[in-house]
């Protein structure tokens, strides 16, 4: 049975299950892709590691 559109699907049902390893892949190659540009380019990674540290900081505050 899928879950209806805007509901959250159950803690351990085959389709929660599958979502978590979407999200833990997601991690995983968004690590590699970092490290990546890290061997190749390191301005480019600490440019990244900025920009994103700064997006997480302004993505709290309320506007």
């Amino acid at each position: 049975m899928h879950t209806p559109i805007g509901v959250k699907p159950v803690a351990g049902s085959k389709e929660w299950r599958e979502a978590w390893q979407k999200r833990a892949f997601a991690h995983i190659s968004n690590g590699y892709k970092h490290i990546y540009i890290a061997i190749n380019s390191p301005e480019i990674f600490l440019l990244v590691c900025f920009s994103s540290e700064f997006n997480t900081k302004r993505a709290g505050k309320i506007i």
